[in-house]
Formats: C-alpha cells, structure tokens, sequence
C-alpha cells in the first residue's frame, strides 16, 4: 500500500467520510512545478495581451520569439487557439514572424501542439493563397534568359 492510500484510509477512518480539504490538500502536494509552470506561462499571456491591447501585434509576435523554446509552445498554442488569423489584418510582415513559430509546433510531441500547427498553417495558407498562387504564375511568365543578360 502507497503511503497516499494510507492517508486516505486513516482519514476515512478519523471522519468517517473524506473531508474535501483532505482531497485538496492530496491534490496539491507535488503540485508545486506544475503551478510554477502555469504562472509563467500565464505571465507570458498576459504580456502578449497587452501588446495585442495596444495594437501591436508585431512587437508581441516578436515577444514571443523571444521565449526560450521550451516556453514558446505553449505560449504559441495558448495564442492560436484565440487568434483568428482571417480576421487578424495580417501582413507579410505578420506572416514571416507567424511562420517559423506554427513550424515549431510540428516537432512537438504532444498531439494538441501538432493539430495547432496545422489548423493554423492551413488558415496562414488560405490568406495568403491569392498571393501564393498570383506569384507562381508569373514567376513562369518572366523567364530570365541568361545567355542574353549582359554581365
């Protein structure tokens, strides 16, 4: 028997019943990094929002890409998860800064991660798929003949 299953049983033996405090208090116990790991991960949320508050998404995409890479997942998902790219006004400049941070979610191994990174890869792709699609066709139209340029 675990020494937790003991602690169960000896206040079920005390009360009769398990009192909700005896639950919390066996709920939080080894909690500590978890709630570590949230508060910082909600500090850099909050952050994030306060440039997004004042307008400039840039600098809080910038802010982002700033974190270290084991915080930046996360934090990326947490703002994907309420960002609506369609709705967004976002730019080349957005997009370049947006890029590489849904490209580090497919090397991540937790499934929540890589199904972001696609549903925002997908929603990046449809914005800017006239742009995509316009360029492609004439870069064929402008073939550069190279025995004829002058060097």
């Amino acid at each position: 028997m675990r020494e937790t299953d003991s602690f169960i049983f000896t206040s079920l033996q005390r009360d009769g019943e398990l009192a909700v405090s005896d639950f919390v208090m066996e709920l939080r116990s080894g909690m500590d990094t978890c709630v570590k790991v949230f508060k910082a991960r909600q500090k850099c949320v909050q952050q994030l929002l306060v440039h997004w508050k004042r307008g400039h998404l840039i600098n809080g995409l910038q802010y982002i890409g700033e974190l270290p890479k084991g915080k930046r997942a996360a934090v990326v998902v947490d703002m994907l998860r309420i960002m609506d790219l369609s709705s967004a006004g976002v730019d080349l400049e957005v997009c370049t800064l947006l890029l590489p941070l849904i490209l580090e979610l497919f090397e991540s191994k937790f499934e929540l991660y890589l199904s972001v990174g696609i549903v925002s890869g997908q929603k990046l792709l449809n914005v800017f798929a006239a742009i995509v699609v316009k360029d492609s066709r004439d870069g064929r139209l402008r073939a550069v003949g190279l025995a004829g340029d002058e060097r």
